[in-house]
């Protein structure tokens, strides 16, 4: 994914489960620093 204020591909940082099935993959931007999340699928169907 690209950061959407510089362009430059982010990079995953983190992931974080919510309400016990949906995982959210935090994303940052190496260059502006600018954080986002991103929603992955279920665990254990990756």
């Amino acid at each position: 994914m690209k950061c959407p204020k510089c362009g430059v591909e982010m990079r995953r940082v983190g992931l974080e489960q919510l309400s016990g099935a949906e995982v959210f993959a935090t994303l940052e931007c190496p260059a502006c620093h600018y954080r986002t999340q991103q929603k992955q699928g279920r665990p254990g169907l990756v």
